[in-house]
């Protein structure tokens, strides 16, 4: 073998590295943006989970109201177990209503005053809604699919003594 065909052995092989590189590349960061998209929608699904759960639960808080009505404790409910994402309390909405297809018969404003208590009746839902926009860490797929808003709906009923 010469050493000028050895040469042009190495230099076709830089060339194919150069050009499947890239998509390997691609392909890995793909994978990882949508193991992360999966887990971000699993914590998103998580935080309206348990804060649904928290506002049904049976009993009072220690100012004395019902856990339906503390909207800061759900919302922290939610926000607890969101390692991965940074969901922030605007991120996260509480309503209360009669059951489906009823009007909205209260809400947890952000910063505003608790519901009336005596507004919810037992047999109503709270439910809470959890958003979240996704943002791929891949330029390519990020221009592609741009931001992308994960939400999440939980309905309990709320049962109080």
């Amino acid at each position: 073998m010469s050493a000028s065909s050895h040469r042009s052995e190495s230099g076709a092989s830089l060339v194919e590295a150069a050009l499947v590189l890239p998509l390997i590349f691609f392909l890995l960061f793909g994978v990882i943006d949508s193991a992360r998209l999966l887990a971000t929608h699993n914590a998103v699904r998580t935080a309206s989970r348990e804060a649904a759960r928290h506002g049904s639960s049976v009993g009072l808080n220690g100012s004395g109201d019902p856990h339906y009505v503390d909207c800061a404790e759900i919302r922290n409910a939610a926000m607890f177990l969101t390692d991965g994402i940074d969901l922030e309390p605007s991120n996260i909405t509480i309503q209360y209503d009669s059951g489906p297809s009823t009007v909205v018969k209260a809400d947890c404003p952000l910063g505003g005053p608790q519901p009336d208590p005596s507004g919810i009746d037992n047999g109503d839902r709270i439910l809470v809604t959890t958003n979240y926009q996704f943002q791929p860490v891949t330029p390519i797929i990020g221009d592609m699919i741009g931001t992308v808003t994960i939400s999440s709906v939980d309905r309990r009923s709320i049962l109080s003594p």
